[in-house]
């Protein structure tokens, strides 16, 4: 039985709303414009072999939006990112739902300075790693998305303990 290692192969990128995407590696049809109150953001991956894209890496999207924060106590977003393909459409988008803003509860000191931070949401979605395609996220108005992409490690073989 062989087990995949992952580890962290790239920086955390913040999508643009551009939908002027144009690469001769990906092509597609236009989304639909996004419903009254939400925000719609189109990027492309870059393209790496096949092998490569279909073996060895996956993109995590990381929806959330930038609060304030106190420094001290741990914050997180409750929400969902669900896949969705559109009528007329050949690939899968995500709409993104952002509920309320968790943290701990440590007690803050008196001098503490609130400061802006990007929160994502507590459990992020990974998906295929396809650079033939865009990725399209639906979110509300309020939200940003974020992605990183993972790169798989070194395929290592788990041995069965002897009895």
């Amino acid at each position: 039985m062989s087990r995949r290692v992952s580890r962290f192969r790239s920086s955390v990128r913040r999508c643009s709303l551009s939908s002027n995407v144009d690469v001769d590696y990906c092509k597609f049809e236009e989304p639909p414009s996004p419903r009254e109150g939400q925000k719609r953001c189109l990027f492309v991956l870059d393209p790496l072999e096949h092998h490569v894209e279909s073996n060895d890496r996956m993109l995590e999207l990381l929806p959330g939006r930038v609060e304030a924060v106190d420094g001290v106590n741990s914050y997180f977003i409750n929400g969902t990112v669900t896949e969705e393909v559109l009528p007329g459409l050949g690939y899968p988008c995500y709409m993104v739902d952002l509920k309320e803003t968790y943290k701990s509860r440590y007690a803050v000191p008196p001098e503490a300075i609130p400061e802006k931070k990007f929160l994502s949401i507590r459990h992020r979605k990974l998906i295929p790693y396809n650079s033939r395609q865009p990725v399209v996220v639906y979110m509300p108005v309020d939200a940003d998305i974020h992605y990183r992409v993972w790169s798989g490690g070194e395929v290592k073989v788990a041995m069965a303990a002897e009895e």
